[in-house]
């Protein structure tokens, strides 16, 4: 009788443990104070670890299109022959100056219609200001970093023959480039395969309550899964990464005659943080990054209210962030490129 009752109160217990648990992470996600990025912004988990691609050349589906939904907004995408965005403007082989732009999402346009990405604008305001005909090319993709667009413009294009090439990176690559790993993911047959994920990112992936206690106990912030106390070392040796990376988009651009300028952009929440671009403050910054880009974003800010220029929960930029980019981008190239220089007024 006292086994029983003994077996009773265990399970009773357990029973009540069970229960608060699951009260605690049905809290948890009801209040939302757990969910990653990804989640906020599309309503789904998506890993940064063990991604397969079935190509080296991360573009979209040519001749495609799709719609980006997200919570905050809805926006509708062309894309042409070569997986990327679709522009009629101006044909490129009517073109007398080429200019080829690569990056991730905020390079892509995400957060505003395909007629409002900086690009788009960019590429009015230099018809409107160049004495010659110059066609901006967008090869940039939502979820992009330094890797891939190097090898996308190396195998190609290149192809396009761009006077200049533009690359926009933000202290977002940090994390991608951490999580997916430089030139080894891409394999000899073709595709790509990231770095595997720690052990528990499963119970991470499927349990807030597992995401509270990394947090509190063990300084897990992120999806990335890495301890606060470690983030310096860990940026630090992935910029490294990043910039061998730009040294040789800058060897290969110039090979094929091509202008390379790179720009670090500051993200929007750290422009209304004032958090540093950490592609920018550190040791051993390589010669060809240019810092006009963030300080005239820094700038501009500082006389207006950032918070209607972006998408709160999203993090993009809207049309009116686009606009004040793309001038950031015209002056940058105006200064910056000769062809421009001689061609074009400010």
């Amino acid at each position: 009788m006292r086994l029983i009752m003994k077996f009773k109160a265990v399970r009773s217990t357990v029973i009540v443990a069970l229960i608060t648990l699951l009260a605690c992470e049905i809290a948890l996600r009801v209040s939302g104070t757990q969910e990653t990025y990804s989640e906020r912004a599309s309503g789904n988990y998506i890993s940064p670890y063990h991604q397969t691609f079935p190509s080296w050349y991360f573009t979209e589906k040519p001749n495609s299109e799709f719609t980006d939904v997200r919570g905050e907004f809805s926006y509708h995408y062309i894309l042409d022959s070569l997986g990327l965005l679709r522009d009629d403007a101006l044909p490129a082989d009517s073109a007398d100056i080429k200019i080829l732009v690569l990056g991730d999402s905020f390079t892509f346009g995400i957060g505003a219609p395909q007629d409002s990405s900086w690009t788009r604008i960019l590429q009015r305001e230099l018809q409107e200001k160049c004495s010659r005909q110059v066609k901006v090319f967008n090869g940039a993709k939502q979820g992009g970093d330094p890797f891939f667009s190097l090898v996308l413009y190396r195998d190609k294009l290149h192809l396009l023959k761009p006077d200049i090439l533009l690359f926009l990176p933000n202290s977002s690559d940090i994390l991608e480039v951490f999580a997916r790993g430089g030139y080894e993911r891409f394999k000899s047959d073709g595709t790509v395969q990231t770095k595997p994920p720690p052990w528990h990112e499963p119970l991470f992936q499927y349990s807030h309550l597992i995401r509270a206690y990394l947090k509190i106990f063990r300084g897990v912030r992120s999806e990335y899964l890495y301890r606060d106390k470690n983030y310096e070392s860990i940026s630090q040796n992935t910029i490294i990464e990043i910039n061998a990376c730009l040294a040789e988009m800058k060897k290969t651009s110039e090979a094929n005659g091509t202008q390379f300028i790179v720009a670090p952009m500051p993200l929007p929440y750290e422009i209304k943080s004032g958090a540093e671009n950490r592609l920018l403050n550190y040791n051993g910054k390589p010669d060809f990054v240019y810092g006009d880009v963030d300080s005239a974003l820094r700038d501009f800010f500082r006389r207006e209210a950032i918070s209607t220029y972006y998408w709160q929960i999203d993090g993009h930029f809207n049309s009116r962030g686009y606009q004040v980019l793309s001038g950031a981008i015209f002056n940058l190239l105006v200064k910056k490129s000769p062809l421009l220089i001689e061609n074009c007024r400010k």
